[in-house]
């Protein structure tokens, strides 16, 4: 009987011990590390760029002929990686349209490619593009092509681009862009009766993914 009550004993002590424990346990304080990655603000930059000027054959015989040639390296001028300017550009005034019912005479496309790079954390959207003219002419349309996204370099990638067959298929106007990745823009700018075109700036503009 004295050893049925020992071990009765041992065993409440036991549980009580336990229950300590645990209630020490649950209203202990708990210390836990979290880790949050936060977002540098870093927004895409401009890795590298190229740029034509395309005449619009619509005259001459009434032909539709491609008569595009690239721009100059001092004509564009990269400011902090964000924007891209394109300087005195020829209106295509020199041709000599008078002999056929259309007229093409200052009309003039520019096509400028951008190779973009994000390196921020949060991913980006490509939402537009900003266009800004210093010039003569009487109207102007934008368009724009996303291309992507990348992850791998490239190599020459402006090196065999026809202008006279942009846009090429398969783009994406609303593409993301995630930490590390490119993606390729093509920007289409069209001019009609152009007669100076001695600026202008272009800005792709991204806000955050989920915006």
């Amino acid at each position: 009987m004295v050893l049925k009550n020992l071990v009765i004993i041992s065993m409440l002590s036991i549980l009580i011990v336990s229950i300590g424990a645990a209630y020490s346990m649950w209203f202990d304080t708990v210390k836990v590390n979290v880790y949050v990655e936060v977002d540098s603000g870093e927004k895409p930059f401009i890795d590298s760029y190229k740029g034509f000027r395309c005449c619009n054959e619509t005259c001459c015989s009434c032909s539709t002929d491609c008569d595009c040639k690239g721009l100059e390296d001092e004509q564009m001028t990269l400011y902090n990686n964000k924007s891209l300017s394109l300087s005195d550009i020829d209106c295509c005034n020199d041709h000599n349209c008078n002999s056929c019912h259309h007229d093409g005479e200052g009309n003039v496309t520019l096509w400028v490619g951008l190779v973009i790079k994000h390196e921020g954390v949060i991913p980006v959207k490509l939402t537009d593009v900003n266009v800004t003219v210093s010039g003569a002419y009487q109207n102007i349309n934008v368009q724009y092509y996303g291309y992507g996204p990348f992850k791998t370099s490239f190599q020459s990638v402006w090196g065999y681009v026809d202008p006279c067959t942009l846009p090429f298929s398969g783009y994406n106007n609303s593409l993301i862009l995630e930490k590390d990745y490119k993606m390729v823009l093509w920007i289409k700018i069209d001019f009609v009766n152009c007669t100076s075109l001695p600026y202008v700036n272009v800005t792709p503009v991204f806000n955050n993914w989920n915006e």
